[in-house]
């Protein structure tokens, strides 16, 4: 995979079957993988229909099924990834020239298959809503469920967090962020996991990072752990559910300090009473 220039196109293979650990065969070719069902998907930057059919030649269980190519800005909302600034913090994807900025803290990004890139308005707002809080305050742990590339799970640990969880239920999007932290030497700082935002909820956090479908944060709300965070930015929310949410929040001894809008998006800065 370059790391020289973005991928170009997507080749998309689908496969009848539960495709194992294609990572240790294709490697750092492999951009992508997921299972649904009983038919599985391999993403690839060049074409491997070759490679992957005699791949499928060891499994007599598994099947090919079908060829697709896409043009990865497709994939990415139609828009290409390109370095924006928000605050202190410089994001730009792993292909791009380093711009020279006074007093920024950079951010590299290899967005693959997973959500978080920064093109995503609620990604923006959620990394404007981080220096805001580091700007009122130093939460030194810092939970993100749902957490995609972990673009905002590296950002806590530039800003300065000293422990960071960050969690996502897609296997695709986990190896994804850990490849992110690599990249941005955060290693050390950011822990990263496989699972359900739930499970991991009653982890001891100063700051809640919550970028996920609103009716997963109704539910969040429901537990006792879910008011001891002390900082909260909750995103992902379309204006109703915003509405909803500012409503619900003071019942739970939080109070809404900020909220960020930009087209149908919103999201929510609140703090512990």
């Amino acid at each position: 995979m370059s790391m020289n220039k973005p991928y170009k196109d997507l080749y998309i293979y689908e496969i009848e079957g539960d495709v194992p650990h294609p990572r240790s065969t294709f490697r750092e070719d492999l951009l992508g993988h997921w299972s649904e069902g009983n038919v599985s998907y391999l993403f690839f930057s060049t074409e491997k229909k070759d490679e992957v059919e005699a791949y499928l030649n060891n499994y007599p269980a598994l099947s090919f099924r079908s060829e697709t190519v896409i043009d990865y800005k497709d994939w990415e909302s139609g828009k290409e990834l390109k370095p924006f600034r928000i605050g202190p913090l410089q994001v730009s994807p792993i292909w791009a020239e380093l711009e020279k900025a006074d007093h920024a803290i950079h951010i590299k990004v290899d967005p693959l298959l997973a959500f978080g890139s920064g093109n995503h308005a609620t990604t923006k707002q959620c990394l404007e809503a981080l220096c805001f809080v580091y700007q009122e305050d130093r939460p030194q742990r810092v939970l993100d469920l749902g957490c995609g590339t972990g673009i905002l799970a590296v950002a806590a640990a530039k800003l300065g967090a000293a422990t960071v969880l960050a969690v996502d239920y897609s296997s695709l999007a986990v190896e994804t962020a850990e490849r992110n932290c690599h990249i941005n030497g955060v290693v050390d700082i950011v822990q990263v996991k496989e699972g359900e935002a739930e499970e991991y909820l009653a982890w001891d956090a100063q700051l809640l990072l919550a970028n996920i479908r609103y009716y997963v944060i109704e539910e969040l709300m429901k537990s006792s752990h879910f008011m001891r965070k002390g900082w909260y930015v909750l995103s992902g929310l379309l204006r109703s559910e915003e509405e909803k949410l500012l409503t619900q929040l003071p019942d739970l001894s939080i109070s809404v300090i900020k909220v960020l809008r930009e087209g149908s998006w919103s999201t929510v800065v609140g703090r512990g009473l």
